[in-house]
């Protein structure tokens, strides 16, 4: 980050002050679990009935605006019986199953959600028709086995969490305040190759946690998943990839990379799943300090 002041167009500034140089800026770490308002309360503050659906466009505006899901929350882009794969002519029970292998549970006429389950056999997307703002939600999960991810989505707010660091068996939520929730629980089947999938998801406009949701489905109980078939003996993502053209054309060189450089790389490269820059082995650590042509020996056997 540089702060400059310029009164010259074709001139020199007359100030100019570097303030970072690849600084790392820790994410903060956010809690989306809860916190949002009392539907009811909310509705008799602006003076509309506790019934009122759907709500009047400055109403549900004004909604939005108070819950602090602007940057989340789409009131315009819609999905439910408007966009590929969630018209519900083509569904069956509240689902267009690409894949057959794959078992649900299902839904009735009555019930406003499409899901559907793509031929990679890994994961759903659903849309949930929402009355009460005119609109619909979006909700993804995907485990995907090649990618060493965990991809979630609630609207617009996604996140990836690595397989290597999931927990497998424990309940996990991915909440958007409260408003928009996935709840699910993965177990991988070593001896099978498979995982075993329990989701829900829900949308909920009031706050008070005793009370039931708006809507709450559950899409999947127990379900069996075969784990996709890898292949990560190909040639490079880039076919044209040069690290040493890479590394002129940032003015680089092996030995002053920074760790965003380093990251950018990787991600470059798409092996950004399955490495890490920032947990590097050491060779003055253990068990790597102390080698002999190469090696720290342990045993007493001979090895070359």
């Amino acid at each position: 980050m540089d702060l400059m002041a310029c009164y010259e167009a074709s001139g020199a500034c007359a100030l100019q002050e570097t303030i970072f140089t690849d600084f790392e800026l820790a994410k903060q770490v956010c809690d989306r679990s809860t916190g949002f308002i009392n539907s009811h309360s909310w509705l008799s503050s602006v003076g509309l009935p506790a019934s009122t659906s759907p709500l009047p466009e400055w109403a549900r505006l004004q909604l939005i605006d108070d819950l602090d899901v602007n940057n989340y929350f789409s009131l315009e882009d819609t999905c439910y019986n408007v966009t590929t794969p969630f018209m519900t002519a083509t569904a069956t029970n509240g689902f267009n199953n690409e894949c057959g292998t794959i078992a649900h549970n299902t839904f009735t006429s009555a019930d406003t959600i499409v899901c559907s389950i793509p031929t990679d056999c890994n994961g759903v997307r659903c849309c949930v028709d929402v009355p009460q703002l005119a609109t619909s939600l979006e909700y993804k999960m995907i485990v995907d086995t090649c990618g060493n991810r965990l991809r979630l989505k609630v609207d617009k707010l996604e996140t990836d969490i690595s397989l290597h660091d999931y927990d497998f068996e424990s309940s996990g939520k991915f909440s958007l305040y409260g408003l928009a929730e996935i709840n699910y629980q993965v177990s991988n089947l070593l001896l099978s190759n498979q995982y075993e999938v329990t989701m829900s998801i829900k949308f909920c406009l009031n706050g008070d946690t005793s009370l039931a949701c708006d809507q709450e489905y559950t899409i999947f109980n127990a379900t069996v998943f075969d784990k996709e078939s890898c292949n990560y003996n190909t040639s490079f993502k880039d076919s044209g990839f040069s690290l040493s053209t890479w590394l002129a054309d940032k003015s680089l060189g092996l030995t002053n990379m920074s760790i965003v450089d380093a990251d950018d790389l990787l991600q470059l490269l798409q092996i950004d799943d399955f490495m890490e820059y920032s947990n590097i082995c050491n060779f003055t650590g253990s068990p790597y300090v102390g080698a002999v042509d190469g090696w720290n020996n342990v045993v007493s056997l001979s090895v070359t």
